[in-house]
């Protein structure tokens, strides 16, 4: 584009995003400064350019390609307004795949999400995460209502068994570190208060440490399912598609109910075949079952998923429930009733653990 058009597409795109004033305001500052730059200008196009290659590989493979460019800490303000300016060549890649007008829109409105985040906690509004970021912008990430898909692979040593007649279910873990009451923590921890949870398969079974799909958490003992009654139907590293929560509205289940089947209709306009979906959160983790309702919003997402124990910093907790960077005091004053019951559990000395889900 030309910098008529730039300034343009600019304004169109900063005035639709629905978020704070002030960051809308930061970002006419920095383009300001850009626009009367020569230097500055060559360093943006470079970054649009590795953007939109980025994009078009991420387009080609239906994975995670990494950005072909670094981007040092001094540099971040103005790779933002290369994003915005770039996100006319996403814009152009979702007409042509006939995506519905809205989720373009709902896609890149992540950016003032992510800077509002940052101010929240502190930072300067241009200290976003620029990994995650670059997700949204070039076709890894897409936003459809309540919830964002991104397109992944099974990271964690995660295998999926299923009952060919009754189609239950059984997830196993590999060679994971798990505490007395089933759970994950940071580290290995002391031997003799952990167990290692283990996966084997061979030609005539299924083997490995049970967990329970409705907790999220180790059981302690070993089952054998037998072939081929049983059959291995995933396994780490098949690709997979991960779900996010924006932060900052109810998660109601017929929301995401409504999401998924949108992003169901987007693989067939692709097309993209999808395996399964996995939701890493702090809401999954199996400890904060006893302390929110089966019936609450919360209870409901998790019963879309088969759940089990990973690794997740208890920080992510401060930070999405009680909006705060450290573990809350004892005088904290609870504003809502997960914030109330969360609080309790703390009094107890409670611990919160992580968790993920996957939905097939």
């Amino acid at each position: 584009m030309e910098l008529v058009e730039w300034k343009w597409w600019f304004r169109y795109v900063v005035d639709i995003l629905e978020g704070s004033v002030s960051c809308k305001k930061k970002l006419y500052e920095w383009y300001n400064i850009i626009q009367d730059n020569i230097y500055l200008i060559k360093k943006m196009e470079g970054y649009i350019n590795a953007l939109y290659q980025t994009m078009m590989d991420n387009k080609e493979s239906m994975n995670l390609s990494s950005l072909k460019v670094m981007v040092p800490e001094e540099d971040k303000w103005i790779y933002i307004i290369a994003l915005i300016l770039h996100s006319k060549n996403l814009e152009k890649l979702f007409e042509k795949m006939n995506f519905a007008s809205d989720i373009f829109k709902s896609t890149i409105e992540e950016l003032l999400r992510k800077m509002e985040a940052t101010s929240r906690e502190g930072k300067q509004v241009y200290d976003i995460n620029i990994e995650w970021i670059n997700r949204v912008f070039t076709f890894n990430i897409i936003q459809l209502g309540r919830l964002q898909f991104g397109f992944g692979t099974i990271t964690e040593p995660l295998y999926v068994v299923q009952n060919q007649v009754t189609k239950e279910l059984k997830l196993f873990l590999d060679n994971q570190w798990f505490n007395e009451i089933g759970y994950i923590e940071e580290g290995e921890g002391k031997k003799e208060e952990v167990s290692r949870s283990k996966f084997e398969e061979t030609e005539l079974y299924l083997k490995g440490t049970e967990i329970n799909i409705q907790e999220g958490r180790f059981l302690g003992k070993e089952i054998c399912l037998m072939k081929p009654q049983w059959r291995l139907i995933r396994k780490p590293g098949d690709q997979i598609i991960e779900v996010h929560i924006p932060y900052g509205k109810r998660l109601e289940k017929e929301a995401c109910i409504e999401s998924f089947n949108r992003f169901e209709e987007i693989c067939n306009l692709i097309p993209y075949k999808s395996n399964g979906y996995i939701c890493r959160s702090w809401l999954m983790g199996g400890s904060i079952q006893s302390y929110i309702k089966p019936d609450s919003n919360i209870g409901r997402f998790r019963r879309l998923f088969a759940l089990y124990p990973c690794y997740r910093s208890e920080k992510e907790i401060w930070r999405r429930v009680f909006n705060q960077e450290v573990k809350p005091e004892k005088d904290f004053v609870p504003r809502t009733e997960l914030q109330r019951n969360l609080l309790n559990g703390y009094k107890k000395n409670e611990k919160f653990f992580g968790g993920a889900g996957i939905r097939l």
